[in-house]
């Protein structure tokens, strides 16, 4: 009898040791197809797509880009992977140059308006009082108020 055939040890890499079909077919060097058998066979309960989403985040989770988005803003964000949230990249970049968390009311400005642009020469703090000021475009040199 083979491994992938034996009800305990095809239970134990795909419920226990959290192994992908696709995963217990490349260890065993056979097709997925005969795994999905064999665990039909041995009447091993297939995951559900919870059960699945939960086994596989971050790194593991197939569609995996870095933890680095961009949202609907055009704002990059990176994802903390303690608090498994996402964080505004620039807001990270500034707080790592001046050593502490940004208080909520401190806001990075881009000061080329590339909301993809983070280099720290690039940004500033500023309150929403200044920064919905007048500013300068950095292309045409002209000048307007943002609201």
């Amino acid at each position: 009898m083979r491994n992938y055939q034996n009800k305990e040890w095809l239970n134990q890499k795909y419920w226990i040791e959290n192994k992908s079909i696709r995963e217990i077919a490349d260890d065993t060097k056979r097709g997925i197809y005969t795994i999905y058998y064999w665990l039909c066979k041995s009447g091993i309960k297939r995951r559900t797509q919870s059960e699945l989403s939960k086994t596989r985040t971050g790194k593991l989770n197939a569609c995996w880009k870095g933890g680095r988005v961009k949202n609907s803003q055009g704002y990059i964000l990176i994802r903390d992977s303690t608090r498994q949230i996402y964080e505004f990249e620039h807001r990270l970049v500034i707080e790592k140059s001046i050593g502490r968390k940004l208080e909520v009311w401190e806001i990075v400005h881009h000061k080329n308006a590339n909301r993809t642009d983070n280099r720290l020469e690039n940004l500033e703090i500023v309150t929403r009082k200044t920064h919905l000021g007048k500013i300068i475009c950095p292309y045409c040199q002209k000048s307007f108020s943002m609201k």
